[in-house]
């Protein structure tokens, strides 16, 4: 007889399920859920994350294709009703392949331009505010906003409503991309801003012609102040893509001003001096959407009853194709050549260039 220790418990158990009147019920062994399948089987990771991209970036350009057929469909039709001097649609107009080429570039460019600035826009704030990377990500995980203040303001900014945080944030933050705006245009940031004054016609398609050292820059500059306020990591996070929206009506090719308003909300009219290439205009309208900033410093300009007769930066050479505005700022002036980043940008008699 074996010893007890060598009695099989499964036939033991048996039996005492037969003594008690029934089988005790067996365990059912703990199933896995199954595992999700790769994106491509088989595919190493770095090739699948190639594909994934790829993907994403068809995607975005679908997004953009939309965006353009749409918006091209409402502007045309609002220019040609609104228009301020008759002329062809923007689709029939010369360098429309140029800004089409940089509107389909957004999904590459202002990805990598994105990045590049939130990484920048985090480590000057984490730095100057002596805040570590790690106690910020622990904050936003646990569902609040870090507070980057350095002056002291953030308790009093915070315990207002998000709504007036909203207004106020959006105003500083005009405030600082004046600022930022007067600073490209003057050495040695105008090479990269002349690129997006080099539109002869200036219409909704125009907002898009902008270098990426300008985006980086422009948005970084914004961010950091406002953040180092002490305002709401939302209120930046909402103030870009609504500035980026907002700019695509604001150079569109419409007469309006706002009337009574004139003086509160950056209009297409009032954008379109910003934009215009005589005397009286240069330096001026330098607001993305409260004019009364440029009323304070004394760059406001909006004519009554008055257009521009003429738009661009004629004394600055910029090419006009795409790839070629692209490498501009970097390349060096050929004999004789006289490039942006030499000077500021030139006043010229509005009487020698053709009417915009």
């Amino acid at each position: 007889m074996p010893p007890p220790s060598a009695v099989d418990p499964t036939a033991r158990g048996r039996r005492a399920g037969r003594a008690g009147g029934g089988l005790p019920p067996r365990a059912t062994p703990a199933r896995s859920p199954p595992a999700k399948p790769d994106l491509v089987a088989g595919v190493p990771p770095a090739a699948a994350s190639t594909v994934a991209l790829e993907f994403d970036v068809a995607g975005s350009l679908f997004g953009v294709t939309l965006a353009i057929v749409v918006l091209g469909a409402f502007f045309a039709v609002l220019e040609r009703c609104q228009r301020t001097r008759p002329g062809p649609p923007w689709f029939r107009r010369p360098d429309a392949p140029t800004d089409l080429a940089w509107f389909l570039a957004t999904p590459l460019v202002t990805r990598a331009v994105t990045k590049v600035a939130l990484v920048a826009t985090a480590a000057l704030v984490l730095l100057v505010s002596g805040r570590s990377l790690a106690a910020a990500r622990a904050e936003l995980a646990g569902g609040g906003f870090p507070d980057f203040g350095v002056f002291g303001f953030g308790p009093v900014i915070r315990g207002w409503p998000l709504g007036v945080q909203f207004l106020l944030g959006f105003f500083v933050g005009d405030l600082f991309g004046y600022l930022q705006h007067r600073l490209f245009h003057r050495r040695p940031l105008w090479v990269f801003h002349a690129v997006h004054h080099s539109s002869p016609r200036l219409d909704w398609l125009s907002s898009v012609r902008v270098h990426p050292v300008n985006e980086v820059l422009a948005r970084v500059l914004q961010a950091v102040p406002v953040l180092l306020l002490g305002f709401d990591p939302r209120v930046v996070a909402a103030y870009a893509p609504f500035m980026t929206l907002y700019a695509i009506l604001l150079h569109a090719d419409v007469r309006w001003d706002y009337g009574p308003l004139r003086h509160v909300i950056a209009s297409p009219l009032f954008h379109r001096w910003h934009h215009a290439a005589d005397r009286a205009s240069l330096d001026t309208n330098f607001a993305g959407f409260f004019p009364v900033i440029d009323v304070v410093f004394g760059t406001y300009r909006l004519p009554r009853g008055e257009l521009p007769r003429a738009l661009g930066a004629p004394s600055t050479p910029v090419p006009g194709r795409f790839l070629a505005q692209l490498a501009y700022p970097f390349r060096k002036a050929r004999p004789g050549e006289r490039l942006a980043a030499d000077a500021a940008p030139a006043p010229v008699d509005a009487a020698a260039v053709p009417a915009a």
